[in-house]
């Protein structure tokens, strides 16, 4: 019991002293799990060109930007923040139904 609380605390402690480190693991493993063709080259790339901000609403995030794809090509598309991440998710990534909204809130 002594072995697992130590183990315990020491990997508290790396994640705690490597935190970009381990934040950039997930990403790489969430992108792997949805079939997103992206490296963290590419990513941060992407974040340095819309200077951190979201490419929807050209907000900040207080979480990282999503790595947002395409669902049936997994083509990488941009970054987004989480609430237009998961509006495009909504609305199906349908241009279809988008333009419907807007119409809507256009008062069309």
């Amino acid at each position: 019991m002594v072995d697992r609380a130590r183990a315990l605390e020491n990997e508290r402690r790396y994640k705690r002293n490597h935190k970009s480190l381990v934040q950039d693991r997930v990403r790489l493993a969430n992108w792997r799990k949805y079939g997103i063709v992206l490296s963290l080259e590419e990513y941060y790339a992407r974040w340095d060109k819309q200077n951190g901000l979201c490419a929807i609403c050209r907000g900040t995030c207080f979480r990282a930007l999503a790595a947002d794809h395409d669902h049936e090509t997994k083509k990488f598309r941009g970054l987004l923040c989480s609430n237009c991440n998961r509006a495009l998710g909504l609305f199906k990534d349908s241009v279809l139904v988008l333009e419907r909204a807007v119409a809507y809130l256009k008062g069309d």
